[in-house]
């Protein structure tokens, strides 16, 4: 499905068969490595891969295709009110940010109404709206570093990786991980005032700020820098480019990320203090000892575990180590929506003792005769 989406919209472009293969190139590698950060901050919990794949195409591809249609008519309509070039700078600046971040922050609610068990904290929605948004870059990267190839060479793909990738790399993903962040929150606000409404709009309304100010303050600042590089200093266009992307866009895309990285410190406290609080339930109930309840309230301590286990016992103990205690952060946070006054449906209560059946499963079969 995605191939066949990156396909038409290169099509249609006019791009060469080496160009497409230098784009994607380029594009999925830094995608790759931004993915595997993300699924690192979220191994407390993981998230199901399908519900991963699902979030990472509709990113790619649903919002990427809303995002085509609405911004190019949003651009026809400016044109015709002013003239081309405010047409397309009012379209990088109003209806793209607008857009972009309602299809991409659409999706980390749409998973909150239809399985909102798969988000239980902060950290859960930023980790799937900064996907989403990984997404929706990619493709974007892709069009991009074609386009480039095809007019300016390897030079051209090269500098506007550099700018795309690696200095504003995870712009789509930290603005999407805001609007993921205000919805995880509200996630534990179940019936507890206006704010779990108000929060998820403040996330979208800093999202979109965040994608405007950049759009248009390092567009113009990088302009800006490129002449003077260029006409004083005489670098070459691409070099020049380069220089003015670190000088005029790192400014603007520090502050975001910094941003990002509060909300998902604050999401890893929140995940800690739940399962530190809610998790004694189950040592009351026989599911777990009090020593592993306190090992699961850190993760330093559990990375420590893993670690320990992965030398001693090998990758198959590791993991099944990490499916424990993931199971168990899981009945933490089962208790810490219910005693919030969410009521549980039927799913959610078979779904717990599947988790205590698992963790018993799980602490047999690591039982050294069983081994």
């Amino acid at each position: 499905m995605l191939a066949s989406v990156l396909l038409v919209l290169l099509g249609s472009t006019g791009l060469q068969l080496r160009s497409i293969v230098l784009a994607v190139s380029a594009a999925v590698l830094p995608t790759i490595a931004y993915i595997a950060l993300l699924f690192w901050l979220d191994r407390t919990e993981p998230e199901s891969w399908n519900l991963r794949i699902l979030t990472f195409l509709w990113g790619a591809v649903v919002a990427v295709f809303i995002a085509l249609i609405l911004n190019t008519t949003a651009w026809s309509i400016f044109s015709l009110l002013t003239d081309t070039d405010t047409g397309s700078i009012l379209t990088a600046v109003i209806s793209a940010p607008l857009v972009e971040e309602s299809a991409k922050g659409a999706l980390v609610l749409l998973v909150l109404w239809f399985t909102r068990r798969n988000i239980d904290s902060m950290l859960d929605g930023l980790v799937l709206g900064a996907v989403v948004g990984l997404g929706f870059a990619m493709t974007e990267n892709i069009m991009y570093f074609g386009s480039a190839y095809s007019e300016g060479g390897a030079e051209a793909l090269g500098s506007l990786f550099i700018v795309r990738c690696l200095i504003n790399g995870m712009g789509h993903a930290v603005w999407t991980s805001f609007t993921g962040a205000a919805i995880g929150w509200s996630r534990g606000r179940h019936g507890h005032g206006i704010l779990r409404f108000i929060v998820p709009v403040l996330g979208w309304a800093t999202a979109v700020a965040g994608h405007a100010i950049w759009n248009l303050g390092a567009t113009i600042t990088i302009g800006l820098i490129n002449i003077v590089l260029v006409q004083i200093y005489r670098f070459s266009e691409w070099k020049a480019f380069i220089a003015a992307g670190i000088i005029g866009g790192l400014p603007f895309v520090i502050p975001t990320v910094l941003l990002a990285y509060i909300f998902a410190r604050l999401g890893r406290e929140q995940e800690e203090r739940i399962v530190r609080i809610y998790l004694p339930i189950e040592v009351r109930l026989g599911t777990l000892t009090s020593e592993e309840a306190g090992l699961l309230a850190s993760q330093r301590l559990r990375d420590k575990r893993i670690r320990q286990i992965r030398r001693s016992q090998g990758r198959i103990a590791s993991r099944r180590q990490h499916a424990f205690d993931a199971a168990a952060t899981r009945l933490a946070f089962f208790h810490y929506h219910a005693l919030r006054g969410e009521r549980p449906d039927r799913e959610t209560v078979v779904r717990a003792e599947q988790l205590r059946w698992e963790i018993a499963t799980l602490r047999w079969a690591a039982k050294p005769e069983n081994t």
